[in-house]
């Protein structure tokens, strides 16, 4: 149950995490889109006003033509022709950026004129010489002040919600002020724009937050493999006896009571063996504990080498171990003993340069389906007992 929420709050705090990304995601995408509309404004309005100035500068080159128009505003002029085509020209090719471009007179206050303009006569957006129309704020500042302006917004006119900037004509030989060129750029263009940024700016949002949800996921599963890893260390670790590297009694007393349940259910016969070092006490008190840690795990490491991968070896506290064998007759049984202790006898295990022979004594009880295992390890341990006083180092099966 513990685990289960512990997995559930992983869970839900890699899905607070996504939810947390996606909205700064999500912030800072409507950030940047605020950022580039209002620089997109800037540009395009700049641009305008480029266009502006280099048709102000052509038409001051012939300042006197230009004059000479404002009063007859004859387009059948030469002039008129050609000043024309010029200003079409200049608009054709800075049609990605601008969308109208003209020549305007002050008429009062609150009207103007319009004079030449980049539009095919044809066009249905064409306006002829002396068509009036209402001032923007940003056209009556140029007016007054006879100077560029650039219009800060959209402004809703009849000819649509336009970004203007204006620069003014100037006489170049009398300094005479003789009107202003503006230039437009109307909000469908400059959406059309803006929607190029926002389909970039929605595929690198969605590229981000697929990337980080893969990554999250990724992530999940490597926190999960390694919380899972780690967990089965700690249970390893608490399963382990940390000086022999076998089971400890606590593992042993809760897998045997299931192998003897097994055993009982499959009428197999199982058997409990308590064996510990014979005069384990002496060899601490004359060579040093060090010396019966080094005797512990030599014994471990002959008698784990000694059964099979389903029988069931651990230290069961001090000095002294315990097998479980499974499915294995009482003679088998028997003699598996007698091998172990005869090798662990045969073996010589030095101190201090000294070479020391050490002995087990072993204890066996068999497994019945009457008793339970804490009554079976008590029988083992009866037959220790009597192997100790029978003069150690040999095996005792239990007798009633």
């Amino acid at each position: 149950m513990k685990e289960e929420k512990g997995d559930r709050r992983i869970v839900r705090g890699i899905r607070l995490l996504f939810a947390i990304f996606s909205m700064v995601t999500l912030a800072a995408g409507i950030v940047a889109y605020n950022l580039a509309a209002g620089e997109l404004k800037k540009q395009l309005a700049s641009k305008c006003h480029a266009l502006a100035a280099t048709v102000a500068a052509l038409i001051a080159e012939d300042s006197d033509g230009y004059a000479a128009f404002l009063k007859d505003m004859d387009t059948d002029t030469d002039y008129y022709r050609h000043t024309k085509a010029l200003i079409m020209k200049l608009k054709q090719v800075n049609i990605e950026h601008v969308t109208y471009v003209y020549t305007e007179a002050r008429v009062d206050d609150d009207t103007m004129m319009y004079l030449l303009g980049g539009e095919e006569p044809s066009s249905q957006v064409y306006t002829a010489p002396g068509v009036k129309d209402a001032m923007t704020e940003a056209e009556r500042i140029a007016y007054r002040e006879q100077r560029a302006v650039f219009g800060s917004g959209f402004v809703d006119t009849q000819y649509g919600v336009r970004l203007s900037a204006y620069e003014p004509i100037i006489h170049k030989d009398t300094g005479e002020f003789l009107g202003l060129v503006g230039a437009d750029v109307i909000r469908s263009q400059y959406n059309s724009i803006m929607v190029i940024f926002i389909v970039q700016t929605s595929v690198s949002i969605i590229a981000a937050l697929t990337v980080f949800a893969l990554c999250m996921r990724w992530l999940s599963g490597s926190v999960y493999q390694t919380m899972t890893l780690e967990k089965s260390k700690l249970e390893n670790s608490a399963n382990i006896d940390a000086l022999t590297g076998i089971y400890n009694r606590r593992y042993f007393e809760g897998t045997a009571a299931k192998m003897a349940e097994v055993a009982a259910k499959s009428d197999v016969m199982a058997f409990v063996i308590i064996f510990d070092i014979d005069h384990f006490k002496k060899i601490n008190d004359t060579y040093g504990h060090p010396a019966g840690d080094k005797v512990l795990k030599m014994v471990a490491e002959i008698v784990k080498h000694s059964f099979r991968s389903n029988d069931l070896f651990a230290r069961y506290g001090g000095d002294e171990f315990i097998l479980f064998l499974f499915n294995l007759s009482k003679t088998t049984v028997c003699e598996l003993i007698e091998r172990i202790r005869k090798k662990i006898n045969e073996t010589l295990i030095e101190f201090d340069g000294v070479q020391v022979q050490i002995s087990a004594s072993f204890g066996i009880a068999p497994v019945c389906p009457e008793n339970d295992l804490n009554s079976t390890i008590s029988y083992a341990d009866q037959a220790l007992y009597t192997a100790k006083r029978e003069g150690r180092n040999r095996a005792v099966f239990y007798s009633d």
